[in-house]
């Protein structure tokens, strides 16, 4: 898709109508690249067509910054802008190891689940298996000697074993 000349509001609109499309034609979608804010616009997507998703966000950030920069909309903010619209108990939020005291505050208290482990207990497990899931991963929450990739490497990453 290209997003020459689009506002971060719009391009998020068209990978909306984008995935939409894809979940409307009956096709699984695999989104791959690019900033993570375009996790909220495929989380509009699966929402608008599965109203009991849950979002399962395996990453080194929390994401839940109301801003960042002055900006509502980034990659730092998504999961906050995905809990105001949908509801933050349909947060499941693995390997979360960097963000603010308030996110991890906020994590905690109104996540459906919050950890910086990717182990998922058994009731949380069972709570994904009764519910449609949008899987987004962050290279991130990886080990950096295994995803060098990521631009916002952060130590202490779970390893392929893990």
């Amino acid at each position: 898709m290209d997003f020459s000349g689009l506002s971060q509001a719009e391009a998020l609109a068209r990978i909306t109508e984008e995935v939409g499309a894809l979940l409307d034609a009956g096709t699984l979608p695999l989104v791959l690249g690019g900033e993570h804010t375009i996790a909220l616009g495929v989380a509009r997507a699966v929402l608008a067509r599965h109203p009991d998703a849950l979002i399962l966000q395996l990453d080194a950030h929390a994401d839940l910054r109301d801003t960042y920069l002055d900006e509502p909309l980034s990659h730092a903010t998504w999961a906050y802008r995905a809990g105001e619209e949908f509801g933050f108990d349909r947060l499941v939020q693995l390997g979360i190891r960097s963000g603010l005291r308030e996110e991890f505050v906020l994590g905690r208290a109104r996540s459906g689940y919050f950890s910086t482990e990717l182990a998922i207990p058994p009731a949380v497990r069972t709570r994904l298996g009764e519910h449609p899931v949008y899987i987004t991963l962050d290279l991130d929450v990886l080990d950096p000697g295994i995803a060098r990739a990521p631009a916002r490497r952060k130590p202490a990453g779970r390893a392929t074993a893990s």
